[in-house]
C-alpha cells in the first residue's frame, strides 16, 4: 500500500518527495496501522505509487492527452530524465496524428513499438498511467542516512589496546543510549598517533544489520581480535569512530505494542561467529535414496551405468483371468470397442484398482463380467 499527503506525516520509514506532495511506501506496515492511515481524510491510499499519482492528478483512461501532457512534464522534470520539452511536444503531436485523443487509446500501441519509437522512459511512463504491473516508479528516498562521529582525545599517549577497546565501547554505549534503534552497517575506527605516518584505520562491515544495543558483547570480542592483529608504532593521542547506520528495510514491520528489539536472526548469529573465527557447520542429513546426481538436468541413466531395479515388474496376462466383482475403488482408464472376424462386437471397460496390496489392471466386458488383465 502507498499513501500520499500534502503535509509531511510520520506514516512510514520509507518516504519520498514528489513536487509538493509526500509519498509513503507502507508495504511493510501492519494491517492495524494501514486501517488507521486509510481512515485519515487528508491522506490518499492506493495499491501502487503510479495509481496514487494518477489519482492525485485526476488522470484516468478517459482523460485527455492534454492532461497527460501536464503530468509527463512534471514527471520527467522531477526525476531528471533525458527527455526535453521539444521531444515531449513531438511525442504528443505524433499521438494526435494517429487519432489518439484519450489516455485509454494508448493501449492500442504495443509496448515494443513505444520503446522503439520513443525509448524506455516513455514506455515506463505510459505503462504507469495505464495501470500496468510492469511499470516501475523511480523511488528516491527523502531521508538521508545520517553519519555519527564520536571522538575522544587522550591527555597522555596510549599504547595499551585494552584501553582503546574500553574507550571505543564507551563511546558506542553513549550513542546507543541516545539512539536506541541504530542498526549497524559500518564502523570505522581511526587511531590518531602522536607521530606523523603512524595512524591506523580499522574498518568493520556488517551485512546482517545487527542492532547496536544488543551487540556490545560481540563487539568487544571483535575489537579484541582486531586490535591484537595490529602493532602500534607510536603512542596514540586520540580515537575517532565513524558509524554509518543501516537503511530501514523496505519491508520493515511496525509493531504496535512491541517496545523491545526483535530477536537475533540466524544470519546475524552466523556473521558473529564467522567474524570471531568460528567455523559454521550444518548437521548431516539422512542418506537419500536418490542417485548422487539425480538433481542434474542430465538424466540419471546417462550419469550411471548401474540402475536400481524396481520393486515390482508389470505383469501382463495373455489370457485374462475371471475374477469376482471388485470391491475396491475403481479408476477408469479407457473404453475399447473391437470387432471379431465374424462381425461380433467386443466391448471392454478397462480400470485400475488397488486390491490385495497390488495395483491391478482389470476390465469389464459386455456381459458385465470382470477379468484381470495384469499387475502393475
Amino acid at each position: 500500500m502507498f499513501a500520499l499527503s500534502d503535509e509531511f506525516k510520520d506514516l512510514s520509514p520509507q518516504v519520498m518527495r514528489f513536487r509538493l506532495v509526500w509519498i509513503y511506501d507502507c508495504t511493510g506496515v501492519s494491517n492495524f496501522w494501514k486501517n488507521k492511515i486509510r481512515s485519515e481524510k487528508a491522506v490518499l491510499t492506493e495499491d501502487s505509487a503510479w495509481k496514487l499519482i494518477c489519482k492525485f492528478y485526476g488522470i484516468h483512461l478517459f482523460s485527455s492527452l492534454q492532461e497527460l501532457e501536464n503530468l509527463s512534464k512534471t514527471y520527467f522534470e522531477e526525476f531528471n530524465l533525458k527527455v526535453s520539452p521539444q521531444q515531449q511536444l513531438k511525442v504528443y503531436t505524433q499521438l494526435r496524428r494517429l487519432g489518439l485523443t484519450k489516455v485509454g487509446h494508448l493501449k492500442k500501441i504495443p509496448d515494443d513499438q513505444i520503446q522503439r519509437r520513443w525509448g524506455k522512459d516513455w514506455l515506463n511512463f505510459f505503462r504507469g498511467v495505464l495501470g500496468s504491473p510492469k511499470a516501475v516508479w523511480p523511488w528516491i528516498p527523502h531521508r538521508k542516512i545520517k553519519e555519527f562521529r564520536l571522538k575522544k582525545a587522550f591527555d597522555f599517549g596510549v599504547c595499551d589496546s585494552a584501553i582503546l577497546i574500553e574507550e571505543s565501547l564507551e563511546l558506542l554505549l553513549q550513542l546507543s543510549k541516545e539512539q536506541s534503534q541504530i542498526h549497524l552497517r559500518q564502523i570505522d575506527i581511526f587511531l590518531g598517533s602522536q607521530e606523523e605516518g603512524a595512524d591506523f584505520h580499522l574498518p568493520f562491515l556488517f551485512h546482517s544489520s545487527p542492532l547496536l544495543a544488543q551487540s556490545f558483547d560481540w563487539l568487544k570480542k571483535l575489537f579484541i581480535l582486531r586490535f591484537s592483529q595490529i602493532e602500534l608504532l607510536a603512542p596514540l593521542s586520540q580515537i575517532e569512530i565513524k558509524l554509518l547506520p543501516a537503511e530501514a528495510p523496505r519491508a520493515q514491520q511496525l509493531h504496535l505494542f512491541q517496545t523491545k528489539p526483535a530477536a537475533v536472526s540466524v544470519s546475524e548469529i552466523t556473521e558473529r561467529l564467522s567474524s570471531l573465527g568460528a567455523k559454521i557447520f550444518q548437521p548431516q542429513g539422512l542418506p537419500s535414496r536418490l542417485p548422487e546426481r539425480s538433481w542434474h538436468k542430465v538424466a540419471p541413466k546417462e550419469n550411471f551405468k548401474i540402475s536400481t531395479p524396481p520393486l515390482y515388474y508389470p505383469l501382463i496376462q495373455h489370457r485374462p483371468k475371471e475374477i469376482p466383482q471388485p470391491r475396491a475403488e475403481l479408476y477408469l482408464v479407457e473404453q475399447l470397442v473391437e470387432f471379431e472376424a465374424s462381425g461380433e462386437e467386443l466391448r471392454r471397460d478397462y480400470f485400475v484398482a488397488f486390491m490385495n496390496g497390488r495395483w491391478r489392471w482389470i476390465f469389464k466386458d459386455q456381459t458385465q463380467k470382470w477379468f484381470q488383465q495384469g499387475l502393475i
